[in-house]
């Protein structure tokens, strides 16, 4: 009885983790801004290739243009209200933050393909439209490949993407309820 009674019970530390949920937090944020700030040159870089475009007289140039202004703006939208938490936030405040980044972040990608990969896929239709007269065959190859195309992509945001966010909110939601 006095080994049982004198054996410390171990009892987790509010400290430590509070400190690993606040971490996980900003090693989350960090992987985003990190993935935004490498699509943010992307799309500078498409939106000087369709400005040149423009300049050249090439009508589907404005699609693309319009559809980089659009993309970048409504991926600053999204980001534009995750603020860093104050140090002195306590447990259960840094969990709810990182859950609501997780489910932010699958929401987003989760609907990509309507407000990225439709927006960029108007400028194929007008590129098949434009060249059609000139060139059927070249223009339905044009097409069918850059369809073929956003129909991978879309798939492997779905499948991969999406799928590794949920198992990482999963992980994140397990890891609050064992530091209880």
């Amino acid at each position: 009885m006095k080994t049982w009674q004198g054996t410390p019970v171990s009892v987790p530390d509010p400290a430590l983790a509070t400190q690993q949920i606040a971490d996980e937090v900003q090693r989350f944020d960090r992987r985003i801004r990190r993935r935004n700030a490498r699509e943010f040159v992307a799309w500078v870089i498409l939106l000087i290739w369709s400005v040149v475009g423009m300049v050249q007289g090439k009508p589907s140039a404005i699609l693309l243009c319009a559809a980089a202004l659009g993309v970048t703006g409504y991926m600053w939208w999204t980001h534009r209200h995750n603020r860093t938490l104050d140090a002195n936030t306590d447990a259960r405040a840094y969990h709810a933050a990182l859950i609501k980044r997780y489910d932010d972040q699958i929401a987003l990608m989760t609907s990509a393909k309507y407000w990225c990969a439709l927006p960029l896929y108007l400028p194929v239709i007008g590129v098949t439209w434009a060249r059609w007269d000139a060139d059927p065959q070249r223009a339905a190859l044009l097409f069918a490949t850059a369809t073929v195309g956003f129909v991978v992509l879309w798939w492997l945001n779905e499948h991969f993407a999406v799928r590794k966010l949920r198992d990482r909110r999963a992980r994140a939601a397990a890891m609050f309820e064992a530091a209880d």
